[in-house]
């Protein structure tokens, strides 16, 4: 109940306590039938008044609840659209992230799939080289330090070849023979001139050989890779193959070897 209705019941209570006190004063004949009419007419004077007032009041009220009404009515279609358009918004969402995760399944295959053909690329690529490998005389390789052919030989004091980089950082620590272990009297290296020009007349062999073995398409693509810099496996790097009687043989090794190593470095990328 709200304070205007509280105010209107106890004036509606004052009067009506103030007509039963001149009621018992009539009765009791404190007052005279004069003084009754004169407080009666005021009475009713005094409740016209209020009567008014209260009208007043309700002519307020009524217009507060119609204005009341109106805004309701605007704010409930306000809720109906944020309503409809929420409802929008949650079916796009709901369609967006599907078509997201139906995309991220298909990436994950993909990946998945990638993944399988680098497994397939680096297993065809560890046969090519072990293929390679056993193709290469050993004569040529460093068999102490590097296992693999040599980009500058030389001749240390034990009279054994090694690769210049390897046996001159082994003697910036030691001053023995990496084969022998004996102490050496002299650190000195001398250039295996002759071992240097075999390799590369054997590299020129076996890059003519992979050139020969290839399609007429592809040529080109197979004998590039012939010589690496000192830090490649030079294994990998040469694609033509060995002996004159498996030249074509080991072209397609080879070139195996080097649509491998594009696909290792296309997925490193």
């Amino acid at each position: 109940m709200d304070e205007e209705t509280l105010k209107q019941r106890q004036v509606i209570t004052n009067l009506d306590n103030h007509m039963k006190r001149l009621a018992e004063e009539y009765n009791s004949g404190k007052i005279t039938i004069t003084l009754l009419q004169t407080a009666f007419s005021d009475f009713m004077e005094r409740l016209v008044q209020e009567h008014k007032e209260c009208e007043g009041i309700i002519a307020e009220q009524h217009e507060a609840y119609s204005q009341f009404t109106v805004k309701l009515a605007i704010h409930r279609e306000e809720i109906l659209n944020f309503s409809k358009n929420y409802e929008k918004k949650r079916e796009q969402y709901i369609s967006d992230l599907f078509k997201i995760r139906a995309e991220e399944v298909q990436i994950r295959a993909e990946e998945a799939r990638m993944k399988q053909d680098l497994i397939k690329a680096q297993k065809e690529l560890d046969a090519a080289r072990e293929e390679l490998r056993r193709k290469i005389p050993e004569q040529f390789c460093d068999m102490i330090f590097t296992l693999d052919v040599m980009e500058d030989p030389v001749v240390a004091t034990d009279g054994f070849t090694y690769e210049r980089r390897c046996i001159e950082k082994w003697f910036s620590e030691k001053k023995t023979s990496p084969t022998t272990n004996a102490v050496l009297t002299s650190i000195a290296l001398i250039p295996n001139n002759s071992l240097r020009s075999q390799i590369n007349q054997w590299r020129e062999k076996m890059v003519n050989a992979g050139r020969a073995g290839a399609d007429a398409d592809t040529d080109t693509n197979v004998a590039v890779v012939a010589g690496a810099d000192a830090g490649t496996d030079t294994s990998v790097a040469v694609v033509a193959g060995a002996d004159a009687g498996t030249d074509t043989s080991v072209a397609v090794v080879a070139a195996v070897a080097v649509l491998a190593l594009v696909l290792i470095r296309c997925w490193c990328e």
